[in-house]
C-alpha cells in the first residue's frame, strides 16, 4: 500500500513540476511543418522558429529518421525488408545552425539543406539513384531539467523528483528522385513466365471489421480517398511499399461498394472495389 502512495505522490509531483512557470513559459513555434523537396537538384529550404514563450530558449536540431509502424509514425508497415534503409533521407541532411538561442519574441530562420546526388563518406550514406520517394525529419528540441520538487506526505517521507523533461517537434521531409509517377505506367519486376509477381497497388474491405486495407507496392507515396454512398471520408497518405488499414466509421455489408481515388502529384486513378 504504501508503495502505491508513493506512486500516486510521484505523479502528481510530476504533474506539478510539468505545470510550473519554469515550463509553461518555454514554448516555441516552428512553421511550416513539412518540406516538399525535388531531389534531382541539392535544395535548400527555410523553416521559421519564434519563442513564444516569456523565458529565453536553447534549441537541439538534428536530422533524424523516424521509421514506420509501431513505435514510430503509425499509419502502416513496409511490405518488403529494406525499405527503411533505402528511404532514409536523414544523412543527406544538412541543417544549419544546429544549435538556436532564442530570447522572448524573438524569429529565426533554420536553413535545411537537402543532397542526395552525393555521397556522404562521413555518414556511410551512398548517394540516391533509384526513382521513388524518400523521407526523413528535422527534430528540434528543447530540453530543460525542472526544480527538485518536495511533497510532504504528513507520517510518510518526503518524495523528491527531479524530472529531466525534452519538449520537440518534428518537420518532415519529403522528396522525390526522378520524374512524377504515372498511376498509368507503373512497372515492378516480372518473374520467368513474364507475368508481375505483384499488382502495383491492391485494396481491400472487410465488412467484418469495417476497415479497408491498401498495399502499395511502388516507390512512391500516394494520397488515398474514398467514398461511400456519396459520403466522402477523410483522405489518409501511404508510404512507400508499404501496407496499411483504416477503419471506416461506417457499416460495411457483403457487397458494398467502396470508390477509391489514388492521387500521386496532379495524377489521380480511380477503382471501385467489392467487399468481402
Amino acid at each position: 500500500m504504501n508503495k502505491i502512495k508513493k506512486t500516486l505522490l510521484a505523479c502528481a509531483v510530476a504533474y506539478a513540476a510539468l505545470s510550473t512557470p519554469a515550463f509553461a513559459n518555454k514554448s516555441f513555434q516552428v512553421a511550416p511543418g513539412r518540406l516538399e523537396v525535388d531531389l534531382n537538384k541539392p535544395e535548400t529550404k527555410t523553416v521559421i522558429i519564434i519563442n513564444n514563450g516569456s523565458e529565453k530558449i536553447r534549441l537541439y536540431i538534428e536530422p533524424e529518421y523516424i521509421k514506420l509502424g509501431k513505435g514510430g509514425i503509425n499509419i502502416g508497415e513496409h511490405n518488403k525488408d529494406g525499405v527503411a534503409e533505402l528511404e532514409n533521407l536523414a544523412s543527406f541532411i544538412t541543417v544549419s545552425p544546429r544549435v538556436m538561442s532564442l530570447e522572448p519574441g524573438e524569429r529565426r530562420d533554420l536553413k535545411v539543406n537537402i543532397n542526395s546526388q552525393k555521397s556522404r563518406t562521413d555518414k556511410n550514406a551512398v548517394a540516391k539513384t533509384s526513382n521513388g520517394d524518400y523521407r526523413a525529419h528535422v527534430i528540434v528540441k528543447l530540453k530543460g531539467t525542472a526544480i527538485k520538487k518536495t511533497i510532504e506526505t504528513g507520517a510518510e517521507s518526503n518524495v523528491n523528483m527531479k524530472l529531466d523533461v525534452k519538449f520537440e517537434t518534428a518537420i518532415a521531409v519529403y522528396g522525390r528522385l526522378g520524374d512524377s509517377v504515372d498511376l498509368r505506367k507503373i512497372t515492378l519486376p516480372i518473374n520467368d513466365k513474364g507475368l508481375s509477381d505483384v499488382q502495383a497497388m491492391t485494396m481491400s474491405c472487410n465488412s467484418e471489421s469495417n476497415s479497408l486495407t491498401i498495399s502499395n507496392n511502388t516507390n512512391y507515396k500516394h494520397v488515398i480517398e474514398y467514398s461511400l454512398d456519396d459520403v466522402k471520408y477523410t483522405p489518409f497518405n501511404i508510404m512507400r511499399n508499404s501496407n496499411r488499414t483504416v477503419s471506416v466509421n461506417s457499416d460495411l455489408s457483403s457487397g458494398e461498394i467502396l470508390h477509391m481515388r489514388v492521387k500521386s502529384s496532379n495524377q489521380k486513378l480511380e477503382r471501385a472495389i467489392k467487399c468481402s
